[in-house]
């Protein structure tokens, strides 16, 4: 060599920005991916209200929100054996994280459209995973429900 452009030496650098790019692609997104599905102040003390009923407060992220309704109604149908949702209509929820660790308060209205009724569920649920992602596994702590059997 005398001093020219030497070709494997910036192939070798080409290959490795690309190596690198992909790999801080790639921590980036699994990153974004845990903590969208993340259990929401898990280890937390504090009182705090995730969504009111009214949807004034929305802290939550859509699959946090989505996997709290699946929860609930899967809490709903663990309790009252396999409960049917065919006719009903979802109308609120209403979540907090309790003053405990690993609790939250969930309180969730259905209804059917065509009656006008409306069923109240209240439940306070121990979540025993940081992640709210995949089959949900939770301790039902209390549990009060006025849906018809």
């Amino acid at each position: 060599m005398d001093g020219g452009f030497d070709m494997r030496f910036w192939i070798k650098i080409v290959i490795l920005i690309v190596t690198l790019d992909f790999l801080i692609v790639f921590s980036i997104y699994k990153w974004y991916e845990g903590w969208i599905w993340e259990t929401p102040y898990y280890n937390s003390h504090q009182r705090v209200e995730l969504v009111s009923d009214d949807q004034a407060v929305h802290r939550l992220t859509s699959q946090q929100y989505y996997a709290f309704v699946r929860l609930t109604k899967y809490a709903i149908k663990q309790q009252l054996h396999n409960y049917n949702f065919k006719g009903l209509h979802d109308y609120t929820i209403e979540i907090w994280k309790t003053r405990q660790p690993h609790v939250y308060y969930i309180n969730y209205v259905c209804g059917t459209v065509f009656f006008n009724q409306r069923f109240s569920t209240v439940m306070d649920v121990r979540i025993n995973s940081v992640t709210l992602k995949g089959q949900p596994h939770f301790k039902i702590v209390k549990f009060v429900s006025h849906l018809p059997q």
